[in-house]
């Protein structure tokens, strides 16, 4: 079963950053059901397929 909640590093985010304008492929993350960065913040849900 997937964390409720993972916190994910500064450099997972700057991944995620990358994947989300298309300069990257798709980062592996752990499962989880959401993401917070590395300060608190929360970041929106992990969605199919993008």
């Amino acid at each position: 079963m997937p964390a409720p909640r993972l916190r994910l590093s500064d450099a997972q985010v700057a991944a995620v950053a990358r994947y989300g304008f298309g300069l990257d492929g798709l980062p592996e993350l752990p499962p989880a059901a959401e993401y917070e960065d590395a300060q608190g913040c929360w970041s929106p849900r992990p969605t199919a397929g993008r």
